[in-house]
């Protein structure tokens, strides 16, 4: 039998060692450890999933918002000036129709005024003797005037009407009213005929050759009686 106070030799006793509890670990080993700290920290509560909304995501809708009422404001403001340019052009055009319709009618008017004195051709050496009134195929009654200018031997002219069968109906002799000789001068002068048998006819002016007594420069112009 063993003697129970024999000592136990170091191999016997080195697992009653192990079972014998470690010593407490200090606090800088249980933070680097992950101690009740860091428990703390990793077991809190975490924000809710559907809280309220930052702050840049309401920004972000504001701008927004006024981006499309800027969009919108230039849309009208350029949609008005469209307007106002397209009624100022409506108008410049009613207005420029009005004004030719009422000077058309002057223009009209203007053009068909009977030529004024200083107008009215003038006698030349190339054209002796000129007829300003009666003009062609105008419609002539008893008595007709005949009126012009003429450069003329003694100042001397001569008219006649005929029928268009060459029937004389009647004839007169002006006197020219130039200032001097060889130049021209006005003439008026009435001249009464006969009732004609046609339709038309002629009137002609004319001067005589001192030598021959020929008629020369005549000038025809083409008449109605009806």
């Amino acid at each position: 039998m063993a003697d129970e106070n024999q000592p136990v030799p170091p191999e016997q006793a080195a697992p009653q060692d192990a079972k014998s509890p470690a010593p407490p670990a200090s606090p800088d080993e249980s933070k680097r450890a992950g101690g009740p700290d860091e428990s703390k920290q990793s077991g809190g509560t975490a924000p809710p999933a559907g809280g309220p909304a930052s702050p840049r995501g309401g920004s972000k809708t504001l701008i927004v918002l006024i981006v499309v009422a800027l969009v919108l404001a230039v849309a009208a403001a350029g949609y008005f000036y469209w307007q106002t340019t397209q009624t100022s052009e409506e108008s410049e055009a009613t207005s420029t129709s009005t004004a030719s319709a009422v000077a058309s009618p002057s223009i009209t008017r203007t053009a068909t005024v009977s030529p004024t004195a200083s107008t009215q051709p003038t006698a030349t050496e190339e054209q002796p003797i000129v007829v300003t009134r009666p003009v062609a195929k105008q419609l002539v009654t008893s008595p007709v005037v005949i009126t012009g200018s003429a450069i003329a031997f003694e100042n001397t002219i001569y008219a006649r009407i005929k029928d268009s069968n060459g029937q004389i109906l009647g004839n007169v002799t002006i006197t020219t009213e130039a200032s001097d000789v060889g130049l021209p001068g006005k003439y008026s002068a009435s001249l009464t005929f006969s009732s004609p048998t046609t339709d038309t006819g002629t009137i002609e002016v004319y001067e005589t050759d001192a030598a021959t007594g020929e008629d020369k420069n005549t000038v025809t112009i083409q008449v109605r009686f009806k």
